[in-house]
C-alpha cells in the first residue's frame, strides 16, 4: 500500500482502489468522486469522503464511503452515523473503510443494516498465516533443456502440509505437461522458463543461479 500521511491521502487512496475494482468488473457509467457534497431528502447537505454512482446489469447504484484513517478501532458511533446517512440519502449503500478494524458490536450492527466494512492498510506478516509462502522450483538446464525439475513447498498451509506429509514436499513434473499463470497468461512451464531464462552457450558447464517470479 502506498504511504498515507494524512486523512486526505487515505481518502484519495480509497477512491483510487475502488475505481480500479469497478473498472475491472465491467461497470458502466463509472464516476468515483472524492470529498463530494450530497443533499439528503431532509435538505441537510453531507460531506462524503468517497462517492460513486455506477450502473451494473442495467441498475444504477449509489455508494457512500466513509474513510477513517485512525490509529484505533472504529466505534459504534461511526456505524450509527452511516445508518443516518443511508436513511436520508435514498437508494444508497454504505461502506466504512478504516486501517485498524472495528470495536465490539460494530460488525453485528453493520451486518444487520447491510453496511459494508473494509480495511485498507499496509500488509502484515500475519497476513500469510495459513498460506503457502514459498514455492521453490529446482532443476538443471542444458541449452534450454530442463532436467530433473521438481517443486517444493514451505508447507505452512495446513492442507499443503497434510499433502506433503503424505507425498513429500518435493514433487517432480514434466515442464511441457504442467502450466503456470503469469500476468494472466497461462503457459507450459517450459515455455515460461524459455521466456525468462537467457541461454548463453559460452556459459556451458558454468554453474549459475537465477531467481524468477511468476
Amino acid at each position: 500500500m502506498q504511504l498515507c500521511e494524512t486523512s486526505k491521502d487515505y481518502e484519495l487512496l480509497t477512491q483510487k482502489i475502488y475505481k480500479s475494482i469497478l473498472e475491472s468488473e465491467g461497470v458502466e457509467n463509472l464516476e468515483v468522486k472524492h470529498d463530494q457534497k450530497i443533499k439528503g431528502k431532509s435538505g441537510v447537505e453531507y460531506q462524503i469522503d468517497v462517492f460513486w454512482e455506477y450502473k451494473y446489469a442495467g441498475v444504477s447504484h449509489k455508494v457512500l464511503i466513509e474513510c477513517k484513517y485512525y490509529s484505533k478501532a472504529i466505534s459504534l458511533i461511526h456505524a450509527r452515523n452511516m445508518l443516518g446517512l443511508l436513511h436520508d440519502i435514498p437508494n444508497s449503500q454504505g461502506l466504512i473503510v478504516t486501517t485498524q478494524g472495528f470495536q465490539s458490536g460494530v460488525i453485528d450492527f453493520c451486518n444487520h443494516y447491510e453496511i459494508s466494512l473494509k480495511r485498507i492498510r499496509p500488509p502484515e506478516g500475519s497476513d500469510w498465516d495459513g498460506c503457502i509462502q514459498i514455492v521453490n522450483i529446482n532443476g538443471e538446464m542444458y541449452q534450454n533443456q530442463y532436467l530433473n525439475l521438481s517443486v517444493s513447498f514451505d508447507a505452512s498451509d495446513a492442507e499443503t502440509k497434510k499433502f506433503c506429509e503424505a507425498n513429500g514436499n518435493e514433487i517432480s513434473f514434466n515442464v511441457y505437461d504442467s502450466t503456470i499463470e503469469d500476468c494472466g497468461e497461462v503457459l507450459f512451464i517450459g515455455n515460461w522458463l524459455d521466456k525468462n531464462i537467457t541461454a548463453n552457450l559460452r556459459e556451458c558447464n558454468v554453474k549459475r543461479e537465477d531467481v524468477i517470479e511468476p
